[in-house]
């Protein structure tokens, strides 16, 4: 596990529970057609932007107007990967 934690980076992991939270768990519907280990953790490894996002998402109760525009872009980015105004999310 600490080989896991120690190849993807302090930032990834703490992202982590925010990514899975958001892109389907237990209590949360995922998003059609797109699974976590190809495409939201490939944009979560490779955006530090997204890492940022995800790990605010939950640390607060209301998500603020800003936080709800980078989920937005981030579930565009998911079906339109090619779209590179998204990536400056």
């Amino acid at each position: 596990m600490r080989k896991v934690a120690v190849t993807l980076g302090i930032d990834v992991c703490r992202a982590l529970i925010g990514m899975h939270s958001f892109t389907g768990c237990d209590t949360v519907s995922a998003f059609a057609g797109k699974g976590k280990t190809i495409s939201a953790l490939k944009l979560l490894t490779t955006n530090r932007n997204i890492q940022r996002m995800f790990c605010r998402l939950g640390e607060e109760w209301d998500l603020c107007p800003q936080l709800m525009n980078e989920l937005e872009a981030f579930t565009c980015l998911l079906y339109d990967p090619k779209d590179h105004q998204l990536m400056m999310i």
